[in-house]
């Protein structure tokens, strides 16, 4: 592709990624709730599924005001 083996092109002036040490999906207290979701189902005996749905369920009921998955 000659867009990519341009000589005049900079690579290091593209100014693209992500700040550094700033989360992309969730915050520190979201990644906090979910390990504690995740343990708590991981704990209860009547539980069979653990894993993202199981998670995503217990996150609704838990805190209806407050989507999972933030843009």
């Amino acid at each position: 592709m000659s867009r990519t083996k341009s000589s005049t092109q900079d690579l290091k002036r593209d100014n693209r990624g992500w700040l550094k040490g700033k989360r992309r999906r969730w915050t520190k207290k979201d990644e906090e709730k979910i390990q504690i979701i995740h343990q708590q189902l991981k704990n209860d005996p009547y539980q069979f599924y653990i894993g993202t749905s199981a998670i995503n369920q217990e996150w609704r009921k838990k805190y209806p005001e407050t989507p999972l998955c933030h843009p």
